[in-house]
């Protein structure tokens, strides 16, 4: 096992946790199972998740994007 996995294993560990979660609530629990209790809780969601990408300065964004780029290269392929 390198450092680096070892140094990003928690994280991701927690992270695999809150995707659980998330898929219990959506399909099990149906806590959120209407557009009135989603805009019920819509905003308190959405700060959550606003909390989370600054606490990870966005890691599971920038995974996959690089926003020193131009854009050029995301721009084509997402034009298609």
């Amino acid at each position: 096992m390198t450092a680096t996995f070892r140094r990003i294993l928690p994280g991701m560990l927690w992270r695999k946790m809150e995707a659980a979660n998330d898929i219990y609530q959506t399909f099990i629990a149906h806590s959120i199972d209407t557009p009135e209790k989603f805009e019920a809780k819509r905003a308190e969601l959405a700060e959550r998740e606003w909390k989370r990408m600054k606490d990870n300065n966005s890691a599971g964004c920038r995974s996959c994007h690089n926003y020193d780029a131009d854009g050029t290269h995301q721009a084509a392929s997402g034009s298609r």
